[in-house]
């Protein structure tokens, strides 16, 4: 964390329920480096594609903490992850997260078991690599 009193602020002040996606869930579920060198070739010079390889060349597989926050936030229904009971997120003067479950907390996390990593693995790549459509007019 780079600001944490303004964090500890937020958690303290946020009126709405928060879900968090924490370094767990990132690190269970890699984006797969055959995805990056293969789905998307459409186009001569991808950004992801090149910023993947840029960072780090294949065969690596990177944790994927921003495209699981996102994919929760746009289908939080689907199944792709299970919630926790609500609780309290607290953060302590070294940026450490704690969550204790707490009756009508306003904060809550996401987590994976085995069949949700796959599932939720796929549709990833799915979503994450689809050419844009043309409209034929």
């Amino acid at each position: 964390l780079k600001d944490i009193p303004a964090f500890k602020k937020l958690l303290a002040q946020w009126p709405t329920p928060i879900v968090f996606s924490g370094y767990e869930v990132g690190i269970s579920l890699s984006y797969p480096a055959a995805s990056v060198e293969r789905d998307y070739s459409y186009v001569p010079h991808h950004p992801l594609a090149e910023s993947y390889q840029l960072y780090q060349p294949t065969p690596h597989e990177r944790p994927t903490w921003d495209l699981t926050s996102v994919l929760y936030g746009i289908m939080p229904d689907r199944g792709y992850f299970s919630v926790s009971e609500d609780g309290e997120v607290t953060v302590d003067e070294k940026g450490m997260t704690r969550f204790k479950a707490k009756k009508g907390g306003l904060h809550r996390y996401i987590m994976l078991n085995e069949l949700q990593i796959a599932r939720t693995k796929e549709v990833l790549v799915q979503l994450s690599s689809q050419p844009p459509q043309t409209l034929n007019k």
